[in-house]
């Protein structure tokens, strides 16, 4: 720009010369081009058949670019890839060879990575996984969390429909164990609780555009809880049920850390069938008689968890985010095992529902629905800040809360950090108007993801 003057004067005075030059125009293009022939020649691990089906385009047919465009991204997105483009070879006019360059993964990968948070401590997360290993095409995978709080989960998924039909199964065996303090009116009592969880889960899935997926399954799960330390009471406790459910997800979010733009949405009814529990109250080690007047049941129950993200960009810098979650057992009067447990930052273990202001694991709930709403503005390169606002309104559903506890919960966060590509730092300052208490909470890289939030 600085140089303009001088290439205006320039300009001018060729034209005062020469004159105006003609305008340059392109030659038209056509609305379609009509694929003679698909090229894969550079395929090595892949079979022709099922790139084909990624792609669902057929030779001799008419296609707009932005429908070989919409194809590529398709292809692309199944993660087998780490170059893929096209080329068009001419034929005649409005004809052409569509030619697929592609340099794929290896099909067994390694992936280490590091993370620590407030709830679950240090943890050194591994992940292992290799394509076709069960049939093709498949993927099979292991990630491990070595930590005090250790998590695995060891899965396969397999592709079985067609492009029109895309069809899948997932089974996944999934364990963790956490350590976190017991709470009443938001205040630690002192006694701290290890709950050990593992499942097996296996579903049928249909997924559209990548965007959308129907699934059905079922879920096999083992709960235990027992004190890390002895005190005047403590319970223990485990509990084996099945968890038929059904689900739905709309994902077209641009990152799954600290997203930019795009809308997450889940439904999940279940039901909970087939318990078989046992609980055992002991005081300093010893059972007592009186375990019934906990007056625990076991009976099957409805379940649903909904939520919803929606993230929105604006002025370069600003990015807001607004989530919604609603979750409830329904005709229950259970405790302890499917209680929603709320507190916290980050989503780090079985049945949490993160609420800025409160420590994890500060409050037990059967029923509740929250809003929260997050603006983040980049300071500077990768650094930025956030200001964090949410409300809950909980346990309408059966209240087992004393008569003067409050169901209503308002909470409030700063956070300052820095989005790094081993993952996010983040330091954040909590507080809650009921709990009335200032807290903090670090989390740094990738965490072992339990849930979107």
């Amino acid at each position: 720009m600085s140089y303009y003057p001088v290439f205006k004067k320039m300009a001018d005075s060729l034209n005062a010369i020469y004159g105006m030059p003609p305008p340059k125009t392109l030659p038209p293009s056509p609305a379609g081009i009509t694929i003679r022939h698909i090229i894969t020649d550079s395929l090595r691990q892949i079979s022709p058949a099922y790139f084909s089906r990624m792609l669902n385009l057929k030779e001799g047919k008419t296609y707009s670019v932005d429908e070989l465009e919409a194809a590529m991204r398709r292809a692309y997105g199944t993660r087998y890839f780490s170059k893929l483009y096209y080329e068009l070879l001419p034929v005649e006019t409005g004809v052409a060879d569509l030619h697929i360059i592609t340099e794929e993964f290896p099909s067994f990968k390694v992936k280490l990575g590091l993370h620590y948070s407030t709830m679950t401590k240090i943890m050194l997360i591994a992940n292992f996984t290799k394509e076709d290993l069960l049939g093709k095409p498949g993927v099979s995978y292991i990630t491990a969390g070595i930590s005090e709080n250790p998590r695995i989960r060891v899965g396969h998924s397999m592709v079985m429909g067609s492009s029109k039909f895309p069809l899948s199964s997932v089974t996944e065996i999934y364990g963790e164990q956490q350590k976190f303090s017991q709470y009443s009116d938001f205040e630690e009592t002192g006694n701290n609780y290890k709950q050990s969880d593992i499942y097996f889960d296996t579903r049928l899935q249909v997924a559209y555009e990548r965007r959308k997926l129907y699934g059905i399954g079922v879920r096999l799960e083992h709960v235990s809880l027992k004190p890390v330390s002895r005190s005047l009471f403590d319970l223990y406790g485990r509990n084996n049920y099945i968890q038929p459910y059904a689900r739905y997800e709309y994902n077209t979010l641009d990152k799954l850390f600290l997203p930019r733009k795009g809308t997450y949405i889940l439904l999940e009814p279940s039901a909970i069938v087939g318990q078989s529990q046992k609980l055992t109250l002991k005081s300093m080690g010893i059972p007592v008689d009186y375990l019934d007047s906990l007056d625990v049941k076991t009976e099957n129950f409805f379940r649903a968890k909904a939520q919803l993200q929606h993230v929105i960009p604006f002025r370069q810098r600003n990015t807001i985010t607004i989530q919604a979650e609603a979750d409830a057992n329904f005709n229950s009067d259970q405790l302890l095992f499917h209680d929603f447990v709320v507190g916290g930052m980050q989503p780090a273990f079985r049945n949490q529902v993160t609420f800025a202001g409160i420590q994890d694991a500060a409050l037990r709930t059967n029923s509740l629905v929250k809003l929260n709403i997050n603006w983040r503005y980049q300071l500077v390169g990768a650094v930025f800040a956030a200001a964090n606002a949410n409300i809950m309104y909980h346990s309408f559903l059966k209240n087992r809360l004393p008569a003067n506890s409050q169901k209503f919960l308002s909470g409030y966060g700063l956070t300052v950090g820095l989005d790094t590509p081993i993952g996010p730092f983040e330091f954040s300052f909590n507080y809650c108007d009921q709990a009335k208490d200032l807290n903090n909470y670090l989390n740094i890289g990738f965490r072992f993801s339990k849930g979107m939030f």
